[in-house]
């Protein structure tokens, strides 16, 4: 299993920059761009020991094993230096555009009469249906060649449009002739293209070398600032890591006044605090050593940000009573018009005359009347799983788990009419 070691990164995305563009006079290129957005710092290390911090595209390998455009040769070896080949770089294309949001559709048809054996035969037909790559002539697509920096740049350049105009955005403009050694190449547009838009740089003499085949540590950066490129034009988000969960033995995750709220569930991935809808809910603190927390963007509620919680957990697991006291209501309702939802209200011994609500429930095993006891007594057999996408879904890995909300109120505290109507 990889490495799961956050670090900082804009150090060595800088490093990588300036080695490019070093010496190169102020009439050369522009220097690449910065990858931070795609890139951010809490990018987990890909823990393949043969790509060292000491590797200037090491941030770069970061960022691409984390969106799944790339991947190690092995689960210990990522193999930087070797060289990258075409039906390689087709899986990597075709990969950008499905983490992106625009997957290729299947091919119809074989385009090539050489790729037969290779393992990057589907991935090739895609793009060539879709016009982003040609074949060598003759019906060849040369699977096993190298890839050369001029056509790096083609491919990048073709990608990035298609990308663009599945999300209403214009290509990418003609570049100045940014190298004085890529005259003679077919590709020189694009690889100017590609320099304009900050996604290849040239050497540090300012030199572009067209001809070079490409390593795959160096392909991890050109495949980042296309990723930077579209988050900075909106067209994607950065992916969420790996799924990281918290064991919580049903223990305190906050608290609301002198109200102790118990995780509902034993299995939590975050804690995502946002406005509640009523007036009255109090804001939750959360508890030291709990499960990871952040707080949602505003809803425009006017409400405390922490004054509800969705306990994003496990599927799979029962749920239990986040606090000690007595069951005032528990039933059934539709959520926005039309999703069944199953809730309860408990009103706890901690603060009589507040209550405790829980939301996004499924199979309730209590009923008004009942007693039940924080983090033991078991209020429903698991969070309801809804089809569509929820605020806190934007911080967790997918696939999404569902959430529990909870949420406490203060009854003294008048809620303000909504607006919201009825089904």
């Amino acid at each position: 299993m990889r490495a799961s070691v956050v670090r900082t990164r804009s150090a060595a995305l800088l490093a990588a920059a300036t080695l490019v563009a070093a010496a190169v006079p102020a009439s050369a290129a522009p220097a690449p761009r910065s990858t931070d957005r795609a890139c951010p710092a809490s990018i987990q290390e890909d823990g393949f020991p043969d790509v060292p911090r000491g590797n200037v595209h090491e941030a770069s390998v970061d960022c691409v094993v984390h969106w799944g455009v790339a991947s190690g040769r092995s689960s210990t070896s990522y193999a930087p230096a070797a060289v990258v080949e075409r039906g390689q770089m087709a899986t990597f294309l075709v990969r950008l555009l499905d983490r992106t949001g625009a997957p290729l559709p299947p091919a119809t048809r074989d385009h090539f009469t050489d790729d037969a054996t290779s393992a990057h035969r589907d991935s090739i037909d895609r793009l060539a249906e879709a016009g982003l790559v040609g074949g060598k002539g003759g019906g060849r697509f040369a699977p096993a060649e190298p890839v050369t920096r001029a056509q790096m740049a083609a491919f990048l350049v073709r990608v990035h449009d298609h990308r663009a105009r599945q999300g209403g955005r214009p290509p990418l403009p003609p570049g100045d002739d940014a190298f004085p050694d890529d005259d003679a190449s077919p590709l020189a547009p694009q690889i100017d293209a590609a320099a304009a838009a900050g996604v290849a740089g040239g050497y540090a003499d300012g030199t572009y070398r067209p001809g070079l085949p490409v390593a795959r540590d160096q392909m991890a950066g050109f495949l980042a600032r296309v990723l930077d490129l579209v988050v900075e034009q909106g067209l994607a988000q950065v992916p969420p890591g790996p799924r990281v969960l918290t064991a919580t033995g049903f223990a305190p995750y906050a608290s609301a006044g002198p109200v102790v709220l118990h995780s509902p569930a034993d299995l939590v991935e975050v804690v995502g605090y946002h406005e509640a809808n009523h007036d009255g809910a109090r804001a939750q603190a959360p508890a030291a050593g709990g499960p990871r927390s952040l707080v949602l963007p505003s809803r425009g509620r006017g409400t405390d940000p922490r004054s509800a919680a969705d306990v994003v957990a496990d599927p799979s697991r029962e749920v239990r009573s986040p606090v000690t006291g007595t069951v005032k209501r528990a039933a059934s309702y539709v959520l926005y018009c039309r999703y069944t939802d199953q809730y309860l209200v408990v009103e706890p011994d901690a603060r009589p005359g507040w209550e405790v609500k829980v939301l996004h429930v499924q199979g309730l095993r209590v009923r008004a009347g009942d007693r039940v006891t924080a983090g033991q007594t078991v209020v429903a057999d698991g969070p309801r799983q809804f089809p569509f996408r929820s605020q806190v879904d934007d911080s967790t890995a997918a696939p999404h788990w569902p959430h529990v909300h909870v949420e406490v109120v203060d009854l003294g505290i008048p809620d303000r009419p909504g607006g919201g109507g009825s089904c």
